[in-house]
């Protein structure tokens, strides 16, 4: 991780920021512009910058952040990596691991972008600014694909969410699909990709089903060199929705329907993560969505692996710990709530009772 000098955007002493916030020094001075000011932490589950806009869970977190005593500066790096987080972003749901992890150790562990709905915040701070970091999550993302794919061609059961989402993608097998499998196979190799060549892909294939980019991070496809030569995009998240999108053209003919099936896996995992959180929380046996609900992805062997996966990176609980995973919690249940679909997280009010339970 890149360290800051004095006289490059760093952290304001925490003793003079107000919870909820996060403010950046310009040398030494709080200077507007992109970098640097005040940065609202919860900008990804409520937009607006207005505190007295914030909800009651809001407001209890931020009591309990203010009760939390002096935040080192890893911890608040943890909380301004969360700020970030988005559904959307090429890491999920790998990304909401990442972050349990970073909770349990309360310390960045991986300093990946999960999102870009922080504003930039943390690439203000130097924390993104290894070409080495993008390049070993542009490893791990292509790389689950073709474990996935491997999967798939195979017709094994999933044992991860990645390789349940190809399947639920891709459905049976055909002809067709298995060229484009093996298409893809063939382009998504870390040193050899381009954002290019998968748009070209993308392209050729999607044309007879949609015209328009199928989501908004699609746009964000502007290539950056990087020192080592390598191109990527300007926002990740692109690479990933231009793949998925692929695998989905071949099983559904209108693009609500890729939208909507996209939008269903995230919202199980969502759920899947929530529970777990929740029972952290509240020290009890955690609900699984299989209980609830036939998911179309999370299955029962996977809806069993999601807890346990949790309660082990968040590890003993600590006050610190509770008001990190509260965060959390808070942001899975808020992420993207302005949008205009239905959304187990909001039918399901059961995953988040915690947040009930605390007191402004």
């Amino acid at each position: 991780m890149k360290i800051m000098d004095k006289a490059s955007p760093r952290l304001l002493s925490y003793q003079h920021v107000q919870p909820g916030f996060e403010v950046v020094l310009d040398g030494y001075t709080i200077t507007p512009g992109f970098g640097r000011g005040i940065w609202n932490l919860w900008w990804n589950v409520q937009l607006s910058d207005d505190p007295m806009q914030w909800d009651k869970e809001i407001r209890a977190l931020n009591t309990m952040q203010r009760e939390s005593g002096i935040l080192s500066r890893n911890k608040r790096y943890v909380r301004i990596h969360m700020a970030e987080w988005c559904r959307n972003n090429d890491a999920f749901p790998t990304s909401l691991d990442i972050l349990c992890a970073e909770i349990g150790n309360e310390k960045i562990t991986t300093p990946w972008k999960l999102g870009c709905e922080g504003r930039g915040l943390r690439e203000a701070l130097g924390i993104h600014s290894n070409p080495d970091d993008r390049l070993e999550q542009r490893v791990y993302l292509f790389n689950s694909y073709q474990l996935a794919f491997r999967s798939w061609i195979g017709q094994n059961e999933p044992e991860s969410l990645m390789e349940a989402k190809i399947l639920g993608y891709l459905g049976e097998m055909t002809r067709e699909k298995l060229a484009l499998v093996d298409l893809l196979r063939s382009h998504l190799i870390p040193t050899l990709a381009s954002t290019g060549s998968l748009r070209e892909i993308y392209k050729e294939h999607s044309e007879r089903v949609f015209a328009e980019p199928l989501i908004q991070c699609m746009s964000c496809d502007k290539e950056i060199e990087t020192v080592r030569g390598q191109s990527y995009p300007e926002c990740s998240c692109c690479e990933r929705f231009y793949v998925d999108s692929l695998l989905l053209v071949y099983s559904f003919n209108k693009p609500h329907e890729l939208y909507n099936r996209m939008f269903r896996f995230h919202q199980e995992c969502l759920l899947a993560y929530m529970f777990a959180l929740n029972a952290w929380l509240i020290d009890e046996r955690p609900t699984l969505i299989t209980d609830i609900l036939e998911p179309q992805f999370v299955k029962k062997h996977l809806a069993e692996q999601v807890p346990k996966q949790v309660k082990r990176l968040l590890g003993a609980r600590t006050q610190m710990k509770e008001w990190l995973a509260g965060c959390l919690l808070k942001t899975l249940k808020g992420n993207r709530s302005w949008a205009s679909h239905n959304q187990l997280v909001v039918e399901y009010p059961e995953a988040s009772t915690w947040l009930s339970f605390i007191r402004e």
